[in-house]
């Protein structure tokens, strides 16, 4: 229980503006390989997030599109912790199986031509419809992989642990839950973003060096703490 607990505090994620990048996981200050949400997979799921909520009866209240935009972000990289614990653990997907699946699903949305159009404008192309397929069915096979390992955790053992770790938690949760750098366009992000992930410069500096939010620049753009 502990191991899983300390992968998920570990992680931190980050917000870059007008970037293809739209945020990624960290781990000791170091960005993750592999582990990035880009804009058009956002923007599908944020349009996803919209729908259901009116199609719930919910009212979109423009006031609050930061909040459902960064909400969006925080449940799409929860999904990249899951993948990474499942693989920093020795699970491996049946990509075979998963690219099956995908086909089958492309061919089934696709074999209406009313539709076709449609859904290839939604998604901006073919491979790309098929590529959010594979990475929804993978996240799912992660998911279920992330239940079965921790699923035999008792609400005993749980409530043991978050009894004796109780402050080790509060004060990691509490201190950082998001970072990001605010630019004004995506050549700064991706310049910035690049030195970064050679080490050229550590993700607080960069904050400090290159942030227009200069309230969270300064504390090395932590932006809730």
């Amino acid at each position: 229980m502990r191991k899983i607990v300390l992968v998920l505090l570990l992680v931190v994620f980050s917000v870059f503006a007008f970037s293809e990048i739209v945020g990624y996981l960290t781990k000791d200050g170091k960005v993750l390989e592999n582990y990035s949400l880009d804009d058009k997979r956002f923007e599908i799921e944020y349009m996803n997030r919209i729908n259901s909520l009116q199609q719930s009866g919910q009212q979109y209240d423009k006031m609050k599109e930061p909040y459902y935009m960064l909400s969006t972000i925080k449940d799409i990289l929860n999904y990249k912790i899951l993948e990474y614990y499942a693989k920093e653990n020795g699970y491996t997907i049946d990509m075979d199986k998963i690219n099956q699946k995908v086909e089958d699903l492309a061919s089934q949305y696709l074999s209406n031509p009313q539709t076709k159009e449609q859904i290839i404008n939604y998604f901006g192309s073919e491979e790309k419809l098929k590529q959010y397929l594979r990475d929804a069915l993978s996240t799912g096979e992660y998911y279920k992989y992330v239940d079965s390992t921790i699923g035999t955790v008792t609400e005993k053992e749980l409530d043991d642990y978050v009894k004796n770790n109780f402050n080790d938690i509060k004060e990691k949760n509490e201190k950082v839950l998001t970072k990001h750098i605010l630019v004004t366009d995506e050549a700064t992000a991706n310049k910035i973003l690049k030195e970064i992930k050679s080490g050229q410069i550590s993700f607080e500096d960069a904050a400090k060096k290159y942030s227009i939010d200069t309230q969270s620049a300064k504390n090395g753009g932590k932006w809730i703490g």
